[in-house]
């Protein structure tokens, strides 16, 4: 029995599907696809193999014997298949791992890697590919933990794994990849099955819209770059009192210090109204009904379409119990003080620009 194999379950790459990808075993006929990719240098420059042939005849007996140990149900290696062309578009692979000294850990603790197609890049699809792989070996292969590194000139996979809450170690590690001359710096990570699935809770999904603000019923990741076109959608509520003061809170110092009502993006499935809840819940502590927000308009604001809302509550600001990371203090202030605000250029922008066209000067009655 291998070591690990209590633990493990040798099951090889099952066929696994997500929003846009299948993730499926290697076939042949991907292996020239996956070599064409791999001859562009921005994606090989990171890739960590023996050598890469610029000949296909040559690199081909190479890639059929690794497409032959891939069969076994030891070996975790998929093709990534972008779903709305049926094309083969990278290459995700959970591998055995090393300790300092080159010894092989015991396979339970594992190693990964992926790369795509230059075309495909920045758009959500890495992502999305890593976490069925994730999902799939610490929840059905049962694996304990993940060890890995990414160049830190590498921001695009070490941020990959960051988003799912994997732990950069307090060192650094240099590794020749395959088409360097010389050794690159990076970053090591470590990430084990209880930490993943209490991180995986903290990835957040959004709906994108069309031009014409049509939900599309596509998922999309936040804080990945979004294909020209494509918008999402973030909820607004300015919150006045009988005195006519607005409550305005000031961002915390981590997300740039400046003051805002209270919103934020509306996630996938979600109202707006849902979204601005929640929001209210989260960052002040305080709890009210949907129906209470009466909504006003929606702006386009470049990339998001924001939903506008108004609420009138006379709300205690010392009961509430503000969510520290996002939030840092709040006040009631008049339209003068939030003006001058915006004129110092100390409101974000987007709340700014809301309040001058929809607030400034409008007695409550008639919105």
């Amino acid at each position: 029995m291998k070591e690990g194999a209590l633990l493990m379950k040798y099951i090889g790459s099952k066929v696994l599907e997500s929003e846009n990808l299948i993730l499926r075993p290697t076939k042949e006929e991907d292996l020239k696809v996956i070599w064409n990719i791999l001859c562009d240098i921005d994606v090989a420059k990171y890739y960590l193999v023996g050598k890469i042939n610029y000949n296909w005849n040559q690199e081909k007996e190479w890639q059929y014997k690794k497409l032959e140990r891939a069969l076994n149900d030891d070996v975790f290696q998929w093709s990534i298949i972008l779903k709305t062309k049926n094309e083969c578009i990278g290459q995700v692979s959970c591998q055995s791992s090393y300790d300092e000294s080159g010894n092989k850990n015991n396979d339970s603790i594992r190693d990964v890697g992926w790369f795509l197609d230059s075309r495909y890049q920045g758009m959500g699809f890495g992502t999305e590919a890593v976490k069925l792989m994730l999902d799939y070996m610490f929840y059905e292969v049962g694996i304990e933990k993940i060890e890995t590194c990414a160049a830190i000139e590498n921001p695009a996979s070490w941020k990959i794994m960051e988003k799912f809450g994997f732990r950069r170690l307090n060192k650094t590690k240099l590794i020749k990849y395959t088409i360097q001359t010389k050794k690159t710096e990076c970053y090591c990570y470590e990430i084990t099955k209880e930490k993943y699935t209490k991180s995986e809770s903290k990835i957040e999904y959004l709906n994108l819209y069309d031009n014409k603000k049509n939900k599309t019923n596509k998922k999309f990741i936040r804080g990945e770059r979004l294909n020209i076109g494509d918008h999402i959608l973030i909820a607004i509520v300015f919150i006045k009192n009988k005195d006519g003061k607005y409550l305005i809170q000031k961002t915390s110092k981590e997300k740039g210090g400046l003051y805002s009502s209270t919103g934020g993006h509306v996630l996938y499935n979600e109202t707006s109204k849902d979204a601005i809840t929640r929001e209210l819940k989260e960052e002040l502590g305080i709890e009210i009904k949907k129906e209470k927000l009466k909504y006003i308009d929606d702006i386009l604001l470049g990339i998001p379409f924001a939903d506008i809302y108004y609420l009138e509550e006379d709300i205690d600001i010392n009961k509430l119990s503000l969510q520290k990371e996002e939030v840092d203090s709040v006040s009631y202030m008049s339209e003068d003080e939030i003006y001058n605000l915006i004129l110092q250029k100390k409101m974000t922008k987007s709340h700014g620009l809301i309040f001058m066209n929809y607030f400034m000067n409008i007695d409550s009655s008639d919105i």
